[in-house]
Formats: structure tokens, C-alpha cells, sequence
């Protein structure tokens, strides 16, 4: 029994730091970003997880924005892909 809780410890701090990890680079990335992608990358991130797929969680967060004209569509076209290779980093 403690040797299983043990290795259950060690395997989650191991997940924990790598996911630290790919958050500290998706960030970097980010900060290497113009301000209308940055925007998107701050807006999108914390709705990805491992399973989701980038394009629909941008499309989720910047079509009500488009829609109200809080954002430019081709502003949005142009920079989501950018903020997406970044968020690619959080999966």
C-alpha cells in the first residue's frame, strides 16, 4: 500500500512540473506575440485543455466578440492563428 501511494506522489509532482513547464513556454511564446494575437492567446488560454482543439476554443471566444464588433473579423482571422501555436503549447 505505500509503496503504490509512493509512486502515485512521484508520478503526479513528475505530471505537475512537466505541465509547469509547457506553461512557462506557451507564456514565453506569447510575450513574443503582437498585442492583438497576446489578447487572444490571454483570452483562449484558460479554456485549454489536453483534449480540446484550439480552433473551436477560439472560434468560442472571439465570434461573440466579432459578432458585438469588439474585434475585427480579419484582425481575428489574422491573429488567432498565431495565438494558436502558442496555446498548442498548453496542451
Amino acid at each position: 500500500m505505500r509503496r503504490s501511494t509512493i509512486a502515485f506522489l512521484l508520478i503526479a509532482v513528475a505530471t505537475a512540473s512537466v505541465q509547469a513547464k509547457d506553461i512557462a513556454a506557451a507564456d514565453a511564446c506569447a510575450a513574443k506575440l503582437g498585442p492583438g494575437a497576446r489578447q487572444i492567446y490571454v483570452l483562449a488560454a484558460p479554456e485549454v485543455k489536453p483534449s480540446s482543439v484550439i480552433k473551436d476554443v477560439l472560434v468560442a471566444k472571439l465570434k461573440p466578440l466579432v459578432m458585438s464588433g469588439k474585434i475585427d473579423r480579419n484582425q481575428a482571422q489574422a491573429e488567432a492563428p498565431k495565438a494558436g501555436e502558442c496555446l498548442k503549447l498548453l496542451q
